[in-house]
């Protein structure tokens, strides 16, 4: 699932390339190489930050066992339940393989038909998304927005900015 050796070596020549004189020639192709090496870079280091957990894990539960330490037990379902967490995080990133899922991501909410009520709605659903991103450390910039006369928007458009923001909120 994981073919950490391709990513490692992925990283190895994406950085050979920013080596090359004609590198910055091209400003926007140099941007996608230096981002392609943060996510490549991202991915791999987290890798190793997990593998490094489950060892100590590992390292730590057969000290337990032979030291037959019942708190050292309960740290160690806490420190699972932890790894659990991040594995999970990790392995839906790493699902995220489509073409664009990488990207930022353009983000418009309009209610539709329904009146204040739907606009209401909208406002809501407009700060629920605020908070997710903030939350999940994505940048977000309002670039347009229609309020509603009585409560609520019209219409608001939204750019987003971060590792994967297209892939995870597009799923």
């Amino acid at each position: 699932l994981f073919d950490i050796a391709n990513i490692k070596q992925g990283i190895v020549v994406l950085s050979k390339q920013t080596e090359s004189e004609y590198f910055w020639k091209d400003n926007i192709a140099a941007k996608t190489v230096l981002k392609e090496i943060e996510r490549k870079t991202n991915i791999y280091q987290q890798f190793i930050q997990l593998d490094n957990e489950i060892n100590n894990i590992s390292d730590f539960y057969e000290l337990a066992l032979q030291e037959n330490d019942s708190r050292a037990l309960v740290e160690i379902q806490r420190n699972i339940t932890t790894f659990n967490q991040n594995f999970k995080k990790f392995q839906l990133q790493t699902l995220l393989t489509g073409e664009f899922d990488k990207n930022d991501v353009i983000l418009n909410i309009h209610p539709g038909a329904g009146g204040t009520e739907s606009c209401d709605w909208a406002m809501m659903l407009l700060r629920i998304y605020q908070r997710y991103f903030e939350k999940n450390n994505y940048k977000y910039e309002i670039v347009d927005i229609l309020p509603n006369e009585e409560a609520g928007v019209k219409n608001v458009t939204l750019i987003v900015s971060g590792d994967y923001a297209y892939g995870y909120l597009k799923s």
